[in-house]
């Protein structure tokens, strides 16, 4: 399996996370429903792990979390 890293070099991203992606924002730009749900199955945890390392509130991290994958999920549809 072929890696891709990002631009800074420190996340890389395996070939088949970026296939997974292509899939989701092919199906989020169709308007349907369950990949929306497998979108935000995918990030939320990631994005809510990230999120909690830099903000002490759960119920704050909650609020930045679901706004940035709903801001994303708009602008991909």
């Amino acid at each position: 399996m072929a890696i891709v890293d990002y631009p800074d070099d420190r996340h890389p991203v395996g070939e088949l996370q970026i296939v997974r992606d292509r899939r989701l924002v092919r199906g989020m730009l169709k308007g349907d429903q369950r990949v929306l749900h497998a979108f935000y199955d995918e990030y939320f945890p990631k994005l809510y792990r990230y999120t909690a390392r830099r903000m002490k509130s759960p119920r704050d991290i909650d609020d930045v979390v679901q706004s940035a994958l709903s801001i994303a999920a708009r602008r991909i549809g």
